[in-house]
């Protein structure tokens, strides 16, 4: 599959030299391990101190027959999981707060075996971007521009030297960033 070329989402601010942003991803809604409670406190966070978020990916688990993962160990179906995702984060879209939703390996699922794109379902509940696989947010202050590039990638990687050479890659599509997510 070919890299796709990233979107670029642009926050302009003009009346302070900071601005707070605070990326959240992989919170895997209706997998064992997820944990709605830090999840709610992230948001209510992010609320509080008006942080411009742009989800990261993997938002729900989506164990799926065909998925690695055991479909038994999910706490939520897949279509509930959507629904979850959509009310967690609907207070942050109400407020304008989120920037768009970069797509995970685990929200590709559904679309391998059905060809129903559930971050685009999100997305559409959210009335929020579905920014595709990366993005590059330009935060424009007073005195200086800042680019940040954003994938979500997938497979962790085990050592230090394994997640540095991920990033290494991460910083050849888009080697004029600031900052690397």
């Amino acid at each position: 599959m070919a890299q796709q070329t990233p979107k670029m989402v642009r926050i302009k601010v003009e009346d302070t030299k900071e601005v707070k942003f605070m990326p959240i991803g992989d919170c895997h809604i209706g997998a064992s391990t997820h944990d709605p409670k830090t999840l709610k406190k992230v948001i209510n966070r992010a609320l509080e101190e008006r942080a411009y978020v742009l989800l990261m990916g993997d938002l729900c688990n989506f164990n799926l027959k065909t998925s690695k993962g055991s479909v038994y160990e999910d706490t939520l179906r897949p279509a509930d999981q959507l629904e979850e995702a959509i009310a967690v984060f609907k207070p942050l879209a109400d407020a304008g707060l989120i920037l768009g939703s970069i797509t995970g390996n685990h929200d590709k699922r559904p679309s391998i075996d059905s060809g129903i794109s559930a971050m685009r379902y999100i997305c559409r509940g959210l009335n929020i971007e579905d920014v595709g696989t990366s993005v590059i947010v330009q935060v424009s202050l007073p005195d200086s521009t800042w680019n940040i590039f954003a994938a979500h990638g997938a497979g962790g990687g085990g050592t230090y030297a394994s997640k540095a050479g991920k990033l290494e890659k991460l910083s050849l599509l888009c080697p004029l960033a600031d900052l690397i997510l």
